[in-house]
């Protein structure tokens, strides 16, 4: 995996307005204050925080919203940067995106892909950013792909932010537009259904303890850390993680696990192996799967087969997938003695 350039590299955020924000006495995030953090990006950006977006609905009327603009959501993470430099605490995880994003034509759009990688890359996820190719009256527009990649940009800051934070803000550009403000375009299609309830902190828990077990029990400690700091951000990171390694597995079959973002899944397998081996199931040619034979030599325990440097260095995504799923097959069927250890 290429090193991003960015890393450890500050945000390129808008120049600072310290005095500005001084003045406000930095109640906006201490009271969630919308008109105060509304009026401080409004300075920050000379009013050019939203821009206006035109869509028909089904019933062919049109409506007009406006969306946060990249500028915005930029002095959005500039006011909330300045208060925990204030304060002494951190608000928004420390992140970096993608130097190079990944373009894609679809139909009749561009499609923008960036990754946000937070503590150090272990947990990670892509926003996407589109735009038409063309406008109303069939004309190419040339800025699109430019377009495309700041929406992938806005949406990778506004996507590490406090929804607390964004609704304070939200809905004063609301009142002071007197139309519907969102966060992205997708909203847009959204906006004609019921909102989903926010899920609870014990809600949240119970995902977030579902889901630990797809990594070591070495990373167990760093991911409870971030799950105390921001739960909803940290679940929705662990689906995205959980959810691009099924589809690599998919795409990518015969990719070297430790050729993609996910070699800590070799250490999971290896603790899997162990368990496998305390339940008694044999590692033999009889119950090796065909697709690791030319893997196997003489071992006779699970661990000493996954952990020999010919299995680390040479193991296919395919390869792990079946392995992963016959040790939970193992550990299922002795789960009343204890042994299941899924993930």
């Amino acid at each position: 995996m290429a090193k991003d350039k960015n890393k450890n590299k500050p945000m390129d955020l808008l120049p600072a307005e310290d005095e500005l924000l001084k003045s406000m006495g930095y109640r906006m995030i201490d009271k969630l204050d919308g008109e105060a953090i509304g009026n401080a990006i409004e300075a920050l950006t000379g009013g050019e925080a939203t821009y206006e977006i035109r869509f028909k609905m089904k019933d062919g009327t049109v409506r007009y919203v406006r969306g946060i603009g990249w500028e915005g959501a930029k002095a959005m993470l500039m006011v909330i940067r300045q208060y925990e430099q204030h304060k002494g605490m951190q608000i928004v995880p420390e992140f970096t995106i993608s130097e190079w994003p990944d373009i894609k034509f679809v139909n009749d759009q561009v499609i923008a892909v960036l990754k946000v990688n937070i503590s150090g890359g272990r947990i990670q996820w892509h926003v996407v950013g589109q735009e038409y190719l063309y406008d109303s009256k069939g004309r190419r527009d040339p800025l699109a792909v430019t377009k495309a990649v700041s929406k992938a940009e806005r949406n990778a800051i506004l996507s590490v932010i406090p929804k607390a934070i964004k609704k304070g803000l939200i809905d004063y550009l609301s009142r002071k537009y007197g139309v519907k403000v969102v966060e992205t375009e997708a909203e847009i299609l959204e906006s004609e259904r019921e909102p989903e309830p926010e899920p609870s902190l014990a809600e949240l828990e119970e995902e977030f303890n579902k889901m630990i077990n797809f990594w070591p029990t070495s990373m167990h400690e760093t991911w409870g850390r971030n799950f105390e700091a921001t739960p909803e951000i940290v679940v929705k990171s662990m689906k995205r993680a959980i959810a691009e390694f099924s589809r690599l597995i998919r795409e990518r079959p015969n990719m070297k696990v430790f050729d993609t973002p996910y070699g800590f899944r070799y250490a999971r397998l290896v603790e899997k192996a162990k368990e496998v081996d305390k339940a008694g199931y044999p590692c033999d040619p009889d119950h090796v799967p065909d697709e690791l034979m030319d893997l196997y030599e003489s071992e006779t325990s699970w661990d000493a087969f996954i952990s020999k440097e010919a299995v680390q260095r040479s193991l296919t995504l395919r390869q792990f997938d079946v392995l992963n799923k016959l040790f939970d097959k193992v550990l299922k069927k002795g789960e009343n003695n204890g042994v299941r250890n899924e993930g």
